[in-house]
């Protein structure tokens, strides 16, 4: 996959590195929750709390080519993360489902829920605006890719997370509205990173979420926060590993739950 075919989730960006770091800090809220991932990308945040002991975890995203590269991504976890999954006994690599550009893009006429499903991680195609708008209710010929699997209506989660999704004014009141929807109101946290870019449009997502009747607290990342995570992944800055100094307004980590 490239950035042709896999746009702005070809690659693993830094918030993703930053937000990682902090999700270990909560590995003890995590571990036996459920956790959907937005805008999932390379997955690495969502497959992070599989490894901290999440008992599901939902990876999204809304482009074929990435939500194939996911499912991809998902066979590099070792059993141990995993659980059960299906060994060919021939072969050292664990089973998945071709993926054909004749089902991603809905031309074969296949169930692929069950397939998209290996063990604790699912894969789910997730389009905001569709969400949204209660895509349960929706004609199927209104929906974007109609046979790619998607989450159940009423599915609510225990964490939501997600990295880098505030990047289109366009999209903002959607994910806010896919947050305030999908979130468990029965204790339910969501944890966000976020460079900021533009002012306006991260003022514009924190409104939204505060009209949706969400609870949001701020926290901006430091420097020395920024270093210190790079120091203990022994990664160098550079490419889409920007350090907060590189953005407007910084990085920041949302912390959100809904109003009691």
């Amino acid at each position: 996959m490239d950035y042709v075919t896999g746009g702005l989730g070809w690659k693993v960006w830094g918030t993703a590195l930053i937000l990682s770091w902090k999700l270990v800090d909560q590995q003890k809220d995590i571990k036996a929750k459920k956790v959907l991932e937005l805008g999932s990308g390379c997955g690495l945040c969502g497959l992070l709390t599989a490894k901290l002991g999440a008992c599901e975890v939902v990876l999204t995203d809304y482009m074929p080519e990435i939500l194939a590269n996911l499912c991809e991504n998902t066979l590099n976890l070792p059993a141990s993360v995993l659980g059960q999954v299906q060994i060919d006994p021939m072969k050292t690599q664990y089973q998945y489902p071709e993926l054909s550009y004749d089902y991603v893009y809905g031309r074969e006429n296949t169930d692929l829920t069950s397939k998209w499903s290996p063990a604790i991680v699912r894969v789910r195609m997730l389009d905001w605006a569709e969400d949204a708008l209660l895509a349960d209710s929706m004609d199927n010929k209104e929906l974007r890719y109609p046979l790619l699997p998607r989450l159940n209506s009423g599915e609510t989660f225990d964490w939501v997370i997600g990295s880098d999704l505030v990047y289109d004014h366009y999209n903002i009141k959607s994910l806010a509205a896919v947050i305030t929807r999908r979130l468990s109101k029965q204790g339910g946290k969501a944890i966000f990173g976020i460079p900021v870019r533009d002012n306006q449009e991260v003022s514009l997502f924190l409104s939204e979420l505060d009209a949706s009747g969400m609870d949001v607290h701020v926290e901006q990342c430091s420097q020395q926060e920024w270093d210190a995570c790079m120091d203990t992944l022994e990664i160098e800055e550079g490419g889409t590993f920007h350090g907060v100094d590189h953005y407007e307004g910084g990085l920041l980590i949302i912390h959100v739950k809904h109003k009691p």
